[in-house]
């Protein structure tokens, strides 16, 4: 069926229009521009705390994320959204055979109602040729002179304009519109916000309370360890194929978190309090973890749903959620209440709009154009420039260590960012499998069969391995049972690659193929563009040469991307 959709122009996101690399650069310039905001919010919020004796880290927060209240004002002055309050996008879907002239028969029409207007004759004296009829002839035919007048509504207009369209624009268009029907309506935002917004403050409290405790380096450099915690949460709560767990993503954090190390251990001893504002800022970076994956899981695309309209709803649900804890943490004196001066007024406005207001809805962007393991990793970049920053106008002096620990965060941030680029490679355990086949290697090599075919089912499977190694009609049954129960044993789903078929000496023998280790047997994995594929064999057949057909559901592989994996086996690709 054809669908016709209302499209709103504006409602196109730029980070619609980008192919995937596009997507990436543009992602990180933003969170770049992020980091640069946030060391600017961090070092005037020490101000705040410090010189203009303003110590409120529940204020702070608070009115900080009320002030997120002021994206609502789209409501009222933002033509797209005052649309969707006022009526909902309607979408129709057409029978592509049914007639077309009847189509507006059935009550579909919204036609205004008819208006008659006089008709413009031509002069008389404008005739050019003979044939037209002179005033004096008898008429056979009286025309009226008065027209009807009807107006198309703007929705069947817009379809109007969709259908003169050429094929290249419909199909732009056509992305519009699927882009403008998938997006979340307000309810539906506003329930995501209600969701969120406990996390979101929590993060947020935690933080600017490690800020009143220590310095802001130590505080950012602390906080950066939310991409431990994302890797862990993302790889538990996937919402993309970029989410997977792989081995080099730990090990890029893990470089990261070495460079973290060192940094606090070069200024452990400068102030007392380090460990009170470590233990927060380490929970700071937790709920900022859980915060941002869950959000990506409810949320896989930036299309569907208005960043400002979220965090507008989510300001409205912490000014009217969290008011009462003033009284809970005032009678506790936890923080007492004060009402800040004009002066402290205007640099907490200030750093609310742009240290949170903007750069708030700026990096939860970047992280839909990247991924939520970048966009943590990227705080890490706020540590130079923290530092900098407190060189500059402190007057602090670090040690050579600190400046040696942050070489580590710059090397994880581009490693992450290319293993984002392509999202499955995993070159740290190619390496180890490499160095294994060259240590474990044996005097006789395995012979491969690639067969480059998609085989949805186990019966096509079977045909490819009875072409290719001419079994005779008579073992058809025998090997299509050896398949049935070898995948009920396995007990596993098939993904990118359907089944192994493992043969000896015309017997078949079949194990199927998964991405986890079989005891008591060798495994070779060889990883191709973004699928692994994965050999079991047993021992015995290893040592004399038995044959492996591997099937895989693809037609984009070719011999010199198996060459360049497989230098050490003798391998055959053939293409049914």
């Amino acid at each position: 069926m054809t669908v016709v959709v209302k499209v709103v122009s504006v409602g196109s996101s730029v980070g619609g229009m980008l192919n995937k690399s596009q997507r990436l650069l543009l992602g990180l310039f933003v969170l770049l521009l992020v980091d640069v905001i946030w060391v600017s919010s961090s070092e005037l919020t020490k101000y705040i705390y410090h010189n203009e004796d303003f110590e409120k880290p529940f204020f702070s927060t608070y009115v900080k994320t009320s002030m997120f209240t002021l994206y609502l004002l789209g409501l009222c002055f933002w033509p797209p959204w005052r649309d969707q309050c006022s009526k909902p996008a309607t979408y129709m879907y057409l029978d592509p055979n049914a007639d077309d002239e009847n189509f507006y028969t059935e009550g579909n029409t919204s036609l205004s109602d008819p208006t008659f207007v006089p008709i413009k004759f031509p002069d008389p004296s404008d005739r050019s040729s003979g044939t037209e009829s002179d005033d004096s002839s008898v008429k056979s035919v009286r025309f009226s002179k008065l027209a009807e007048v009807r107006h198309m509504s703007e929705t069947d207009a817009t379809e109007a304009l969709l259908a003169r369209l050429s094929y290249q624009a419909s199909i732009r268009a056509g992305d519009v519109a699927r882009r403008a029907a998938s997006k979340f309506p307000i309810q539906k935002v506003a329930k995501i916000s209600l969701m969120f917004c406990i996390l979101w403050f929590i993060a947020n409290y935690t933080y600017q309370t490690a800020l009143a405790d220590t310095e802001a380096g130590i505080v950012t450099v602390l906080s950066s360890t939310s991409s431990l915690f994302t890797l862990v949460l993302a790889a538990l709560f996937p919402s993309n194929l970029g989410d997977r767990f792989t081995l080099s993503k730990l090990v890029a954090v893990c470089i990261s978190i070495s460079g973290l190390v060192l940094v606090c251990l070069s200024d452990l001893t400068v102030e007392v309090k380090i460990p009170t504002g470590a233990i927060l800022a380490l929970v700071s970076a937790f709920f900022y973890a859980a915060y941002l994956v869950f959000l990506r899981k409810k949320v896989d695309h930036e299309d569907k749903m208005d960043i400002p309209m979220f965090f507008g709803f989510v300001g409205l649900f912490n000014l009217l959620l969290f008011w009462p804890l003033f009284f809970l943490f005032h009678y506790s004196k936890w923080e007492l209440f004060e009402w800040p001066t004009r002066h402290q007024w205007t640099f907490l406005l200030l750093n609310g709009l742009v240290g949170t207001v903007l750069s708030e809805v700026l990096w939860l962007w970047g992280c839909f154009l990247t991924s939520s393991l970048i966009a943590t990793v990227a705080i890490s970049l706020t540590i130079p420039m923290s530092m900098f920053a407190d060189v500059l106008f402190k007057r602090v002096n670090y040690p050579s260590m600190f400046y040696i620990g942050s070489i580590p965060m710059f090397l994880a941030f581009f490693a992450v960012t290319l293993l984002a680029h392509y999202e499955n490679w995993d070159p740290v355990m190619e390496g180890i499998q490499r160095c294994y086949i060259c240590v474990c290697r044996r005097s006789r090599p395995v012979r491969y069969c690639v067969t480059l075919k998609k085989l949805p089912s186990v019966r096509r499977c079977f045909l490819a391995c009875e072409e290719f190694l001419d079994i005779k009609e008579g073992h058809d049954m025998g090997l299509l049972k050896k398949l049935k129960f070898w995948k009920r044993r396995a007990g596993v789903r098939f993904k990118s690659v359907e089944l192994l078929c493992h043969l000896y000496n015309e017997l078949p023998s079949i194990i199927c193929l998964t991405e986890h280790n079989l005891s008591n047997e060798e495994m070779t994995l060889l990883s191709i563009d973004n699928y692994i594929l994965g050999a079991y064999y047993s021992r015995k057949c290893y040592r004399k040469g038995g044959t492996c057909i591997f099937v895989c559901n693809s037609l984009k592989y070719a011999t010199v991307n198996l060459d360049e994996h497989c230098v050490d086996m003798d391998v055959k690709v053939c293409a049914i």
